[in-house]
């Protein structure tokens, strides 16, 4: 089965069905549309890369919404998090 609603639409349905404790932290979506919609820069050519995401503010001007230094310890931290929040979604569902 396939769901064309956003992520955090989907967590929003889970959430609202799951115990406290398997809640999907809804702050993973930021993490996901970052790295679904953001550019990695880098200020030379070294291995030195940021995580840029923009949004177009009311204004027409276009505001930074997240910004983060891509470091190997940055990224681990967010596998080992995104694997923290599948297997709350893959626990729930196996005592179903």
């Amino acid at each position: 089965m396939t769901s064309y609603d956003c992520l955090g639409k989907l967590i929003n349905r889970y959430n609202k069905l799951a115990l406290p404790e398997r809640k999907v932290d809804k702050s993973i979506v930021e993490l996901r549309d970052a790295l679904a919609h953001g550019r990695v820069a880098s200020p030379d050519s070294s291995n030195h890369f940021w995580l840029m995401k923009t949004a177009r503010a009311p204004s027409g001007l276009v505001t930074v919404s997240f910004s983060q230094e891509m470091t190997e310890d940055w990224l681990i931290i967010q596998i080992r998090r995104l694997q923290a929040e599948l297997r709350k979604v893959r626990d729930n569902t196996e005592i179903q």
